[in-house]
């Protein structure tokens, strides 16, 4: 799919959303959403995996996701043992934290992302 040379991830996932299956759109937005995972994890904890994981995670996530907006839904597991419950925590002083966050309305046919970037004072910035 050709969105142009410089194209962003922005231009690049809204073409995805007006040409592709709905199927498809939550495909690209759950890798999306874990090649920034990833990303995080390399920069901070200097952690990083496969294409094949994030693929693979991406598509686990998904599943559960899908699982979780089924009437029939029961509980999931979490296949990460290491997976606990995160709170935002303040950024170093003289430096801004981005928090980024998506969603999809099926019944409206509308998605959404958005993000909020704030100093160590809880600022917007």
């Amino acid at each position: 799919m050709d969105v142009g040379l410089g194209a962003d991830f922005s231009n690049w996932f809204f073409k995805i959303a007006e040409t592709q299956s709905r199927m498809l759109v939550c495909e690209a937005a759950m890798v999306g959403w874990k090649i920034w995972a990833v990303r995080n994890d390399v920069l901070w904890k200097n952690k990083s995996c496969s294409v094949m994981e994030v693929v693979r995670s991406a598509r686990v996530v998904l599943d559960q996701w899908k699982n979780a907006q089924s009437q029939k839904g029961g509980a999931l597991l979490v296949d990460d043992i290491n997976n606990v419950c995160k709170r935002w925590r303040k950024p170093l002083m003289n430096t801004v934290k981005v928090n980024v966050d998506g969603a999809i309305f099926e019944a409206e046919d509308k998605l959404g992302f958005g993000c909020v970037a704030q100093d160590s004072n809880g600022f917007d910035s």
